[in-house]
């Protein structure tokens, strides 16, 4: 079998995460005679034989910062990392190598992804939206330890974009999977309870690497906990239980080995929290022992020393720390929120089980502590042995192929797009429209574009669909150049072009017009000054024709003309499209959606007309899709109609969207609240990926060169000698920056 993993993290010489169960996993499979390749985050470009048929392929994140030149946004040598922020532009990065490695090599029977990070985000995205290469190719999703749960327990931010984002992109991996699996059932049925749905996720547990050797029983009771210093991980109160029980006398060591990670509600580290607070038990008594995280030769010589390892874990996956603690022998006392309980298996027997709700840590410690070394050797052996038995590499091996098997076997297209939120119900009456089967009418609402108007229809007719219509809707132009033009078009006689005149009405009731008028089962709107690729309309009604819930596809943009820039389009979803915009006016839907869902409402008379349409696709029960290319260019004009709006004019409009919409604003008021809480006015973002990047980005990047250019000017550095001016220049180049 062939088998390709993709992982946020590169098999190396440090012990844990996510790139221990990776490397583990992938020797095994290759000592079987299995082709492996990994493809990982990387330092470098590698591509290297790491065991007996695994190959290890290294993807290197790009760094803007790194390339001077003038670079258009598309064309940029970091693309995609100058318009998103890490994570997804590695997303990004890591589908289209795989895509480019599909061209040249035997395709995979299966492909493995991590949701943690949404690493398959983009790859997932692909496959949905039709990417040949990956038609036949079952993409399983391995629930480790996803941000949207770990977060909750790490006390960070929920709604801060773009971690937020992060977040949903997990959620849309485990929804769009072809398979789901898990190594624990906590893991499962907390990501369950999280997204609301009875997911089909199978836990397998993960193997062992360690060989079986004797037990080693240390002398003094040193107690250990390694891992990441992190909130979640239980530190704080393992140290605060510890500190408790030394007061009371209680003699033994506390040591903990990892690399440290934020706190967020502190401002500082988890370390520095832990230094600073615990200084006495570090410094004075000597009791609380801080490591760095250490290789994986020297962990395993620390945890023979241990007395006893502990799990302290508010919430866990399947750490690899309890199964190599368990491997060596050693007592482990491990909170019950995580996998480790399920390796324990049976409290006071194989290991020890706690509460941190019930309040039994201190308890158990003491019984750890007050133990026999001959009790500690037979309790060390019956955990090597459950240990041994429950994650024997031979018994996950036999399953993980099993299930492979039946995956590859079961794979089939889906008929439903795989959405984040809850999709509502179409409570309405669904009109039937007798429309020509295939047929794409493009409707091109018009005013006083006479200059553009020929090149925007030169695009549509370039196109690779040709079974199309075009229909102008003049809205009342009275430019001479732009009547001439139309006059001109009507003179070629073009069957596939249709012009209708009305007067003028505004932009709501000339596509309203226009769809009235066309005779296609679809339905394409282009604004009459932007371009489309000619492969947009084939992609885009490929997606509408295999799935029965997508209502409209939209495209990546490219802004051109007075800005450049590139607009990345995510799949709408509630509640983040009720805040933000998420798609362009450049789309193709399902004539009977629009129809009955999705006609421009008058009351939107200054504009967001289509953006109010489509909250109201989705509020009816329609899904929106974005192919993750650039297929369509945006002309960006100063004299346009949506960069001439105010902001008061902006504020308005989204008064009526939530007037037009009471109760979804309703439904989602906290989770909106929140979101702009954390992140500022939604006029003023950008796309969910983050709020500071794309336009805002190099907005803010001009800003800091006009600073730099004021800050060195002879004239500026004079006045700053003034007081005064100091203050008063602080305030102006504070506003620029």
């Amino acid at each position: 079998m062939n088998i390709w993993i993709l992982t946020s993290e590169m098999p190396n010489p440090l012990a844990g995460g996510i790139a221990r169960y990776v490397e583990n996993f992938a020797k095994i499979l290759g000592q079987k005679g299995h082709q492996v390749t990994i493809i990982s985050k990387s330092d470098e470009e590698i591509e290297k034989e790491i065991a007996k048929n695994v190959t290890l392929i290294g993807v290197v994140p790009k760094e803007p910062s790194a390339y001077t030149g003038n670079f258009t946004p598309l064309n940029h040598p970091a693309f995609p990392y100058n318009i998103l922020t890490f994570w997804d532009a590695f997303s990004y990065q890591i589908a289209n190598k795989v895509l480019k490695l599909l061209k040249n090599r035997p395709k995979p029977d299966i492909i493995e992804t991590q949701e943690y990070s949404a690493v398959g985000y983009y790859l997932l995205q692909k496959k949905l939206t039709k990417e040949p290469l990956l038609a036949d190719i079952p993409i399983l999703v391995h629930i480790h330890s996803p941000w949207f749960e770990t977060a909750k327990f790490n006390e960070e931010p929920l709604y801060k974009l773009p971690y937020y984002w992060v977040g949903q992109m997990e959620k849309f991996c485990i929804h769009a999977a072809d398979a789901l699996i898990s190594p624990s059932r906590f893991v499962a049925n907390s990501v369950k309870e999280s997204l609301k749905k009875e997911l089909f996720i199978e836990t397998f547990p993960l193997p062992t690497a360690i060989k079986k050797e004797d037990i080693e029983i240390p002398a003094d009771k040193n107690i250990l906990y390694f891992g990441r210093l992190e909130i979640r991980k239980g530190v704080l109160p393992l140290i605060e239980s510890s500190v408790s029980l030394w007061k009371k006398g209680e003699d033994f060591k506390l040591t903990l080995i990892g690399g440290d990670t934020d706190y967020f509600p502190m401002g500082m580290s988890v370390g520095s929290f832990i230094k600073q607070k615990y200084r006495k038990w570090i410094e004075e008594e000597k009791r609380l022992v801080l490591k760095p995280q250490k290789n994986y030769e020297e962990l395993l010589r620390e945890i023979k020393k241990s007395w006893a390892v502990i799990i302290p874990s508010l919430w866990e996956n399947f750490p690899n720390t309890c199964i190599e603690a368990m491997s060596l022998g050693k007592v482990v006392l491990a909170s019950k929120n995580g996998g480790q309980a399920e390796m324990i298996e049976k409290d006071g027997e194989n290991g020890f089980i706690f509460d941190w709700k019930s309040g039994d840590f201190e308890e158990k410690l003491l019984k750890i502590l007050s133990l026999t070394k001959k009790e500690i050797e037979e309790i060390g052996k019956k955990a090597q042995e459950r240990i041994y038995d429950f994650c024997d590499p031979k018994k996950v091996y036999e399953k993980r192929i099993s299930h492979f098997k039946r995956v590859i076997e079961n794979h089939h297209p889906k008929t439903l797009f795989p959405t984040t939120y809850e999709v509502p119900k179409f409570t309405g009456n669904f009109k039937k429209y007798n429309q020509k089967k295939d047929l794409l009418s493009v409707v091109i609402p018009y005013y006083n574009l006479g200059s553009l108007l020929n090149e925007t229809i030169q695009s549509i007719l370039d196109s690779t669909y040709k079974n199309l219509e075009i229909i102008i809707v003049n809205d009342g132009s009275s430019d001479k150049e732009s009547i001439e033009v139309l006059k001109k078009i009507e003179r070629e006689n073009n069957p596939k072009i249709k012009i209708i005149h009305t007067e003028n009405q505004g932009l709501a009731t000339a596509r309203n017009k226009g769809a009235k008028e066309a005779n296609g089962e679809f339905l394409a709107f282009v604004d009459a000054d932007d371009l489309i690729d000619k492969e947009f309309f084939k992609k885009a009604i490929e997606i509408l024709k295999s799935y029965e819930n997508v209502s409209f596809v939209y495209s990546w943009v490219e802004y051109f003309g007075s800005l450049q820039d590139v607009w990345p389009t995510y799949n709408a979803e509630f509640p983040y499209l009720l805040a933000h915009n998420m798609i362009n006016a450049n789309l193709v839907l399902k004539y009977e959606e629009f129809m009955n869902k999705g006609l421009n409402k008058k009351e939107m008379k200054y504009g967001l007309e289509d953006y109010e349409a489509w909250i109201n696709i989705l509020a009816n029960g329609g899904v929106g899709v974005a192919i993750p290319e650039v297929l369509v260019r945006y002309r960006i004009r100063e004299d346009s109609m949506y960069r001439k709006g105010t902001k008061d004019q902006i504020y308005y409009l989204y008064e009526r969207i939530t007037n037009l919409h009471p109760s979804l604003y309703q439904k989602y008021g906290a989770e909106l609240f929140n979101l702009q809480n954390q992140n500022g006015s939604a006029s003023e973002w950008i796309h969910p990926s983050t709020s500071t990047s794309g336009l805002a980005w190099r907005e803010y990047e001009l800003g800091a060169k006009i600073v730099k250019k004021i800050k060195n000017n002879p004239l500026i550095k004079l006045l700053l000698k003034n007081p005064k001016m100091k203050e008063r220049m602080k305030e102006v180049l504070k506003k620029i920056s």
